[in-house]
């Protein structure tokens, strides 16, 4: 190549590489990453800040529960191999897992942030429909509702609905509003669940179908590590966006106004943190927050979870959604074979070693199980992979041999005296 065809090819990649960006910028500038504010307003739900109190001696019980919700992706799609019908099941099990990693402060890149809290909900496939019916936790409906209006929304909800009192329900569509830039929204509990047994028909999540998993073919630049849903439940669960209410215009979302938590730094509306850089811009006298979930950081930016958001987490749960965190309902919904979310944590008596593992290893028991220990290991998605029991069991070291599991990170309930051990062993085979 002589120096004259050199030039030209410079030239060229440079062309290339303005265009990419050019494109790139746009695209940013277009993406609204949630319009919650938007649609509690539009059916006469307030978006204004400050949570109302709850009564502490019902609700501010600290524990070490995990809690458990069932989850149904309604997948309504326009035509067959077109938008949401590309994805595979094995996207929304990958989506169940960065939500359950999200809410877990467990895995690569999902709240690792040295101030973020694990909030101990994790989040189930459902293994059986309401009538008690086998089911994958995924259902796939072809309609052209699949292009969903703020207008005609309960045209495209209607299509399918399970008990919002027993489900989270997950609507992923085509586009919001005829945008394909639009990623999701969900509706404030504090709104949409007035009375326990008969929730508000909108309840649940809208999510643009881009953003499912953390390898869409499609995904939206910036947004594709799947924690548009992460930053959805954390509404569902009752938390704001970090800036407070949604309306600028009113006087909401400016430095004097607050979305209720305690520990999130004050901020001044939207802000959109870009990936590498992630920068981080001084606010009402403080340095925003941009790792949090809640705010409009691209996916690789957010990272955590305070623990004043947590708390109301799990505050919210208990107030306004008891029966889906429900033994009763985690059983008929197929979420665990026999619910111990009721019983009393024996650790720190169960250690698994070593962890990660490459899938062999053993059981570090410190005292004595006479009446055995049942074993039960859950993947990220929330299906029981292994089921054992060790009987008459002293203590000491058992050697263990999980090679027939895939890599990933597991969830192990460890049942003995009506007592359960929650532990959780990566396996990493080379």
């Amino acid at each position: 190549m002589n120096f004259s065809q050199l030039r030209s090819f410079f030239v060229h990649f440079l062309s290339v590489v303005c265009s990419l960006l050019s494109v790139e910028s746009y695209g940013q500038s277009q993406v609204i990453p949630c319009i919650m504010g938007k649609m509690n307003r539009l059916h006469g739900f307030t978006t204004n800040s400050f949570p109302p109190h709850f009564d502490k001696t019902e609700l501010d019980v600290e524990d070490s529960i995990s809690y458990t919700i069932p989850v149904i992706f309604h997948v309504i799609y326009l035509k067959a191999n077109v938008g949401p019908a590309l994805l595979k099941p094995s996207a929304y099990e990958e989506e169940i897992g960065i939500m359950n990693q999200c809410y877990g402060k467990y895995g690569i890149g999902s709240n690792t942030n040295a101030v973020g809290s694990k909030a101990g909900i994790t989040f189930c496939l459902a293994t059986k429909d309401p009538s008690g019916n086998p089911s994958t936790g995924i259902e796939y409906i072809q309609s052209s509702y699949s292009n969903l209006t703020e207008t005609g929304e309960m045209l495209t909800k209607n299509l399918s609905r399970w008990d919002q009192t027993r489900y989270l329900n997950i609507w992923v569509v085509t586009n919001i509003d005829g945008s394909d830039n639009i990623l999701g929204y969900s509706y404030l509990p504090r709104y949409s669940i007035k009375d326990k047994n008969h929730p508000n028909e909108v309840d649940g999540l809208v999510i643009n179908y881009r953003t499912i998993g953390a390898n869409n073919p499609n995904a939206i630049y910036g947004y594709s590590q799947g924690k548009t849903s992460v930053h959805e439940v954390g509404h569902y669960l009752d938390l704001m966006h970090p800036w407070g209410g949604d309306d600028k215009n009113a006087g909401e979302g400016t430095c004097s106004d607050d979305d209720g938590v305690d520990d999130t730094p004050p901020c001044e509306f939207i802000f959109y943190s870009q990936f590498p850089k992630c920068d981080h811009p001084q606010q009402c006298n403080s340095v925003r927050q941009i790792e949090n979930y809640m705010d409009y950081s691209m996916d690789k930016c957010a990272n955590l979870f305070t623990n004043g958001q947590v708390r109301n987490m799990r505050r919210a749960l208990r107030k306004y959604r008891p029966n889906i965190i429900s033994c009763t309902n985690l059983e008929s919904a197929g979420c665990v074979a026999s619910c111990a979310r009721e019983k009393t944590d024996i650790s720190p008596v169960i250690e698994f070693n070593p962890n990660p593992s490459s899938g062999v290893g053993a059981i570090f028991v410190s005292v004595e199980f006479k009446q055995g220990i049942h074993f039960h290991i859950v993947d990220m998605t929330g299906r029981i992979v292994k089921e054992f029991v060790l009987e008459n069991v002293i203590a000491g070291r058992i050697p263990y041999d999980f090679s027939d599991l895939a890599n990933g990170v597991y969830t192990i309930f460890a049942e003995a005296y009506d007592k359960t051990h929650v532990s959780r062993l990566i396996i990493q085979k080379r």
